[in-house]
């Protein structure tokens, strides 16, 4: 890498074992909910929209 590359890094690099580290538990965690609970589907709750009158 050059200068430039390792200024647009910077010290982010870091954080890539620590990322894998995350998304590989996320991927066992969906495995052994697929395997247990095959029709549940895990949504995120939202509050609800209200709209505006105009």
């Amino acid at each position: 890498m050059n200068n430039r590359e390792r200024r647009a890094v910077g010290s982010r690099w870091v954080f890539v074992p620590v990322y894998w580290l995350v998304m590989s538990a996320a991927a066992w965690k969906a495995v052994f909910e697929l395997r247990q609970k095959p029709f549940v589907w895990n949504k995120t709750p939202h509050v609800p929209v209200v709209k505006a009158d105009n």
